[in-house]
């Protein structure tokens, strides 16, 4: 690997902490945050993070595309 590559792979890699998720609350008790790209776009890759309480319930559900 040159120094070109290493350049290019380190400004590929992008640190988020905690605290700078903007949570959205999806059903009771759960928070959805998007990390990287755009859940809505079709075909396009993305990060998304939950977080939920204790005993929260969550329903099984289809992607739209089936």
């Amino acid at each position: 690997m040159n120094s070109q590559d290493k350049k290019e792979s380190a400004a590929a890699v992008k640190i988020l902490h905690y605290g700078d998720l903007k949570w959205t609350p999806i059903i009771k008790g759960c928070d959805i945050a998007v990390v990287e790209g755009n859940p809505d776009a079709e075909g396009q890759p993305f990060v998304i993070r939950f977080r939920c309480a204790d005993g929260a319930k969550v329903p099984a559900t289809l992607a739209p595309h089936g």
